[in-house]
C-alpha cells in the first residue's frame, strides 16, 4: 500500500454525540487500496475516548479567520491546536499573512517568512521557536536543503528540535519551495 504523510484534525465527540473537542494529528495516512479515501475518523476518537482529552484549540474549521499574523486558511483545518502543553501546528508555506502570497520563489526568503508565521502562531498560545520539540520539513527540491538551512538556522538560532527533511513531489501550492508543520510546548509546560 501507499502511505502519504498529511496533517489532520478531528471533531471528535463521546459516545453520546456530546462534542470533546477537536484531536490534531500531524501525521496520518491515507491508503491507497481503500481508494485514498480518509481512514475512519472514529479511530481517533476511540484513541481519545478514555483518556476524555479535552483540547484548547485556538482555531479551527468553524472559525472564519485564523489567529492574528498567521496566513488565510487554504482548506478545512486548522493551524494550530494546543492539548494541554502540547501544540501542534498544520503544514505552512512562506505565505506574506498581510499579503496572502508567497514572498519569493527563494527557499530562503520562504524558509523565514515560513518561521515567522510559525512564531506569530506559537506567541498565541504560549509558547515560542525555543520551545518547539520537533519539525517537519518538505522541499520541493532537495537542492534547496543548503540554503532552507541557512535561513533556517538564521531565525532559530541555537534552537536545534528534532528535526525531519523529506523531498516532496508536489506541496499544496505550486509556489511553495518548503513546507513546515511542527509539534511544541507551551512555554511554561
Amino acid at each position: 500500500p501507499l502511505w502519504n504523510p498529511v496533517v489532520t484534525s478531528y471533531d471528535v465527540k463521546d459516545e453520546n454525540g456530546a462534542h470533546l473537542g477537536l484531536f490534531m494529528m500531524d501525521m496520518y495516512a491515507r491508503d491507497s487500496k481503500r481508494g485514498g479515501a480518509w481512514m475512519n475518523s472514529s479511530r481517533a476518537t476511540s484513541n481519545i475516548k478514555g483518556n476524555r482529552i479535552r483540547p484548547i484549540v485556538t482555531n479551527n474549521m468553524n472559525l472564519a479567520e485564523p489567529p492574528e499574523g498567521s496566513p488565510a486558511l487554504i482548506g478545512p483545518y486548522s493551524h494550530i491546536a494546543k492539548v494541554g502543553d502540547n501544540i501542534t501546528i498544520g503544514g505552512l508555506g512562506g505565505v506574506d499573512p498581510q499579503t496572502g502570497t508567497v514572498p519569493s520563489d527563494d527557499v530562503y526568503a520562504q524558509t523565514v517568512q515560513l518561521l515567522r508565521n510559525f512564531e506569530a502562531l506559537l506567541k498565541t498560545v504560549g509558547s515560542d521557536l525555543d520551545h518547539i520539540v520537533h519539525i517537519q520539513v518538505f522541499l520541493a527540491d532537495m537542492d534547496d536543503f543548503d540554503r532552507m538551512n541557512e535561513a533556517y538556522i538564521s531565525v532559530i538560532e541555537t534552537h536545534r528540535p528534532a528535526r525531519t527533511v523529506i523531498a516532496a513531489k508536489e506541496l499544496p501550492k505550486p509556489t511553495f519551495k518548503v513546507l513546515m508543520n511542527l509539534t511544541a510546548v507551551t512555554a511554561d509546560g
